[in-house]
C-alpha cells in the first residue's frame, strides 16, 4: 500500500473519531420547537401513509391563511423526508435516531473525499480537506439539527465524484462506461431532491463534458453524444417517474422576494467574507483581508483543478456563489455544503502558491495547514468544552413536557376542522394533524380565521399577538389551558 494512500486512511479515521466525538458531545433526543424539521418529519411521514398530495393541499392552504408566508415553502424537495422515512416507520418520531442520521451523512461525505483523494491522486489536499473537515465546530454542531445541510452536503458531493470518475474521454469503455453514466444521473436526482440548488448541478456538469469532450478520440460520435446526454435521461425519468407521488411544493419560493429586500452586492459580501470562518471557525468572522486571502489560495486551488479538466466542482461553486447573490435571505447554513470544496480548493492553492515561493514547497505547504490544523483542532476543542443547554425560555423543546401536554389538548378538544393559529404552523400540523397558520395581521382577521391559538409566553411578537393584545378581547379570546412556556385560547364565535 502505497504510503499517501496509508496518510489519507489515517486522516479519514480521524475525522470519523472527531465526527464520532461530537456526536456524543452534542446530540440530544429533543428539538428545538421551529418549522423546518417538522415539515422534513411530517413529509416523511406522509409518504410512509401514502398521504403526499393531502400534505400539499394542507401546507397550501395554511400558507394561504399565514399573515407571513415568505419563511416557508408549501413543501420540501422529497430527498430527506426519503431518508427520514424508514427511520420513522421504525422508531416513529425519534429525533436521536434522526440526528444519527444526518451524521451518517457527515460520514458518509468525508467518506466520498476520501475516494475522491484516491482517484485524482491529489494525497496532500485530500489529506487536509479531511482533517479540517472533520475537525469543523461549526458543522459538527450542525448535527443537532434534522435540516437538509448535511445530507445535500453527502449529495452534492456525491454527484461531484461520478461527474469526476465519469468523463467521455474513452478512459472507461462499454457497460462500465454507460453503468457510470447512470450513476451521475441518479446522483444528480438524489443532490437536487435534497436542495433546490441543486440544479447548479447541470449547467457545471455540462461546462464539464464540454471541457473534456475533445480528448474522446476514438469513440464514434452518436456513442459519444449519447453517453454525454445519458445522465441527463436518467435525471428526466426518475423526477418525472417519481413526480405523481412527489408534489414540487419548493418552486412557490419564486413568488417570495417581493417581500424580501435584497441586495446583490451586500449578499456577495455578507457570503465572501463568512466563508473563512465557516470553513475555518478560527478566523475572524467579516474581516475583508482574511477573505481576500482565503479566497486569492481558493482561487489559485480552481485554477489548479481546471488545468486538469475537472470543471465541475470550480463551475458549481461559483455558480452557487452567483446564486446566493439573489438569494433573498442570509444566512451562514447556505454556504455549509460548500465547506469541503472550498478548504480543498484552498489547501490546493496553498500548495501552488509555495510551489512559486520556495524549491520546498511541499514542507512550507504542510506547516501553513498544520498550523492551520492545530488552530482548528483548539477551536473545535474549545466549542466542545463550553458547550451549553441548548433550550431555554424562548428556544423550548419540542418533545419537553410545556409543548406536549398543549398539543394533547389540542388533539383532544380540537375538531377535525378546526385551525390553530400559531407562530410555528407546522409543529402544530405536525403533532395534532390539525391546519394551523401563523396570523398576526389583526385581531379581527385573526378571530375570523382560526378556532384556537396558540401563544409561546416568551417570544413577543414574533409572528404572533402578544398575550396581552389577545386578553383585551375576552369576548374573542378565552384561555384554556396554560403552563410555563404556551398558552392555548379558544376563540369564541360571536
Amino acid at each position: 500500500m502505497k504510503q499517501e494512500t496509508v496518510k489519507l486512511r489515517i486522516a479519514l479515521g480521524v475525522a470519523t473519531v472527531a465526527v464520532g466525538i461530537a456526536f456524543l458531545l452534542v446530540v440530544n433526543t429533543g428539538h428545538v420547537l421551529n418549522g423546518d424539521y417538522a415539515l422534513y418529519v411530517c413529509q416523511a411521514r406522509k409518504l410512509l401513509s401514502g398521504e403526499q398530495w393531502q400534505a400539499y393541499q394542507d401546507m397550501g392552504r395554511m400558507l394561504q391563511l399565514s399573515t407571513d408566508s415568505h419563511y416557508s415553502p408549501i413543501l420540501y424537495p422529497w430527498g430527506v423526508p426519503l431518508l427520514l422515512a424508514m427511520p420513522c416507520r421504525v422508531f416513529g418520531i425519534n429525533y436521536w435516531v434522526f440526528k444519527l442520521m444526518i451524521a451518517s451523512c457527515l460520514l458518509a461525505t468525508l467518506f466520498i473525499l476520501y475516494k475522491d483523494a484516491v482517484r485524482s491522486k491529489e494525497w496532500r489536499s485530500g489529506m487536509w480537506t479531511l482533517l479540517f473537515v472533520g475537525m469543523n465546530a461549526t458543522i459538527a454542531l450542525s448535527i443537532h439539527r434534522v435540516l437538509s445541510t448535511l445530507p445535500y452536503m453527502l449529495f452534492l458531493h456525491l454527484a461531484l465524484l461520478m461527474a469526476n470518475r465519469w468523463l467521455p474521454a474513452g478512459i472507461l469503455r462499454g457497460k462500465a462506461q454507460w453503468a457510470s453514466a447512470t450513476a451521475v444521473g441518479v446522483a444528480l436526482f438524489m443532490a437536487v431532491q435534497m436542495r433546490t440548488e441543486g440544479v447548479l448541478l447541470f449547467p457545471a456538469l455540462l461546462l464539464h463534458q464540454l471541457a473534456n469532450m475533445k480528448y474522446a478520440t476514438g469513440i464514434p460520435r452518436k456513442e459519444r453524444w449519447a453517453e454525454t446526454l445519458l445522465p441527463y435521461g436518467v435525471f428526466l425519468v426518475l423526477f418525472l417517474g417519481t413526480l405523481p407521488y412527489l408534489p414540487v411544493g419548493y418552486m412557490v419560493h419564486a413568488g417570495h422576494p417581493q417581500d424580501v429586500e435584497v441586495s446583490a452586492w451586500g449578499n456577495w459580501a455578507f457570503y465572501l467574507t463568512a466563508a473563512p470562518q465557516c470553513c475555518l471557525p478560527f478566523l475572524p468572522s467579516g474581516n475583508v483581508w482574511v477573505a481576500v486571502i482565503f479566497w486569492g489560495m481558493a482561487g489559485a486551488g480552481m485554477y489548479t483543478d481546471l488545468h486538469r479538466r475537472s470543471v465541475a466542482a470550480p463551475a458549481y461553486l461559483l455558480l452557487n456563489i452567483m446564486l446566493l447573490g439573489i438569494w433573498p435571505y442570509k444566512t451562514e447554513r447556505y454556504l455549509m455544503p460548500l465547506v469541503p470544496l472550498c478548504i480543498y480548493f484552498a489547501a490546493q492553492g496553498t500548495g501552488l502558491i509555495f510551489r512559486f515561493l520556495r524549491s520546498r514547497q511541499a514542507w512550507v505547504t504542510d506547516g501553513v495547514l498544520l498550523f492551520g490544523l492545530t488552530c482548528q483542532l483548539a477551536n473545535w476543542g474549545m466549542r466542545m468544552h463550553s458547550l451549553k443547554d441548548e433550550y431555554d425560555e424562548i428556544r423550548m423543546d419540542v418533545t419537553g413536557k410545556n409543548a406536549q401536554e398543549a398539543f394533547a389538548f389540542l388533539r383532544e378538544h380540537a375538531q377535525p376542522e378546526d385551525i390553530v393559529a400559531c407562530g410555528e404552523s407546522r409543529t402544530v400540523y405536525l403533532y395534532t394533524g390539525l391546519l394551523s397558520c401563523n396570523l398576526s395581521l389583526s385581531v379581527a382577521d385573526t378571530a375570523e380565521k382560526a378556532s384556537w391559538y396558540l401563544v409561546f409566553k416568551n417570544r413577543g411578537d414574533y409572528l404572533q399577538h402578544t398575550p396581552k393584545e389577545l386578553e383585551d378581547h375576552p369576548e374573542l379570546f378565552r384561555r384554556v389551558y396554560a403552563n410555563d412556556d404556551l398558552i392555548l385560547y379558544k376563540i369564541v364565535r360571536p
